[in-house]
């Protein structure tokens, strides 16, 4: 069976008895459901990673648009792959902005702001920004969608669409219970996905050179 918006939205309203309620309500409900879960935990559904190339002279790049959370930013040429150090926009600026404008070379520093990467100077030759971040939960605008909820947890948001649907009758009683159930099931969630996750060692090994310029950039976000 399909797994989609499409196919929650029919299951909900069989199982809420309600042909004639509003897809868009259906699927505001799910759509809330999933974000409340995805954004109280860190779940590897939502990790994300691209590469952006930069020509001779650039000194900023866009950020995805779905970006919520950096975990890592590298600057990769043939030769090596370099971790540039996050500085908070503001002191970023009172460093950097006063100073007469930097020649090109190998960006050690960089700031976000308006969802744009800034680097303290031009680069000096093509490179490769390669971003590590996480992203926002994926927008429901259509029936085709897939949520990022896994499958085997799509109950989950059967229930959290029953309990928008409750609430929407009044039914406040019937809302509580189904909302238990989106806890039961976001907690087993968690233990399968995150718990393990965080208690399994991971490397990430690459055939170029790496070098970590001073302190790593992990965690902030937008």
């Amino acid at each position: 069976m399909a797994y989609d918006t499409a196919s929650l939205v029919t299951e909900i309203k069989l199982l809420g008895k309600d042909q004639n309620i509003a897809d868009s309500l259906v699927i505001g409900w799910i759509q809330e459901t999933q974000d409340r879960v995805m954004g109280r935990h860190r779940f590897p559904q939502l990790e994300s990673v691209t590469i952006t190339p930069m020509i001779i002279g650039d000194s900023t790049s866009f950020l995805p648009s779905d970006l919520q959370t950096v975990d890592l930013l590298t600057l990769s040429d043939l030769e090596q792959t370099t971790v540039p150090e996050y500085m908070a926009f503001r002191d970023f600026e009172e460093r950097f902005r006063a100073l007469p404008v930097q020649s090109q070379g190998r960006p050690n520093w960089y700031t976000i702001y308006a969802r744009s990467v800034r680097f303290e100077r031009p680069v000096d030759k093509a490179y490769n920004i390669g971003l590590k971040y996480l992203r926002r939960p994926t927008e429901l605008t259509s029936g085709v969608v897939v949520p990022d909820i896994p499958q085997e947890y799509k109950k989950l948001l059967v229930h959290g669409g029953l309990a928008g649907l409750e609430a929407y009758r009044g039914n406040f009683d019937v809302e509580a219970i189904h909302l238990r159930r989106v806890e039961e099931l976001e907690e087993d969630m968690l233990l399968r996905y995150v718990t393990r996750q965080t208690t399994r060692t991971s490397k990430v090994r690459s055939t170029a050179k790496i070098t970590k310029a001073r302190s790593p950039n992990q965690g902030y976000s937008l």
